[in-house]
């Protein structure tokens, strides 16, 4: 229930609207400022999300971190909800995945517009989806600690 709150909630939407928009239009700024010489890869894309996109993300994380952890105190519930006869942890870890699972969606919407970008817009039709899962959705998490690096 409060995955579907967040996703449609206002804030929500004004910053993945807001985070797709400065995103896209710094990728299209830096093509066009090339003069079409070159490409518009994924790579490239890649990079005005680490640079950009993750300046919406900490918003998003505690504004609704804390929207998913005062639900209870907002509803006037929470004296009895500590009361049920469920394991404390199982509130917490439904909570904590509730919350990976907005970060999820939001960077989801940041990849599909990158594709959108790319294939609609620009016309380039060579990408790399593998590589958006890679780096964004955490496959590569050794990347950068110098281990399995060639020097």
């Amino acid at each position: 229930m409060s995955f579907w709150r967040i996703l449609f909630h206002p804030a929500f939407l004004i910053l993945v609207i807001l985070s797709v928009s400065t995103v896209v239009s710094n990728f299209l700024m830096n093509v066009a400022m090339t003069g079409n010489r070159v490409y518009p890869f994924t790579s490239w894309y890649l990079s005005q999300i680490t640079e950009m996109g993750w300046v919406f993300f900490i918003p998003i994380t505690i504004l609704f971190g804390g929207m998913i952890v005062w639900k209870e105190r907002d509803a006037g519930s929470h004296g009895f909800h500590d009361t049920l006869p469920v394991p404390d942890w199982l509130s917490v870890i439904s909570k904590l995945l509730t919350l990976v699972a907005v970060q999820f969606v939001y960077v989801a919407v940041l990849v599909l517009s990158g594709i959108f970008c790319q294939v609609v817009v620009l016309g380039y039709t060579d990408v790399e989806p593998w590589l958006y899962i890679r780096q964004l959705f955490g496959m590569e998490l050794r990347q950068g600690t110098g281990h399995g690096q060639r020097g």
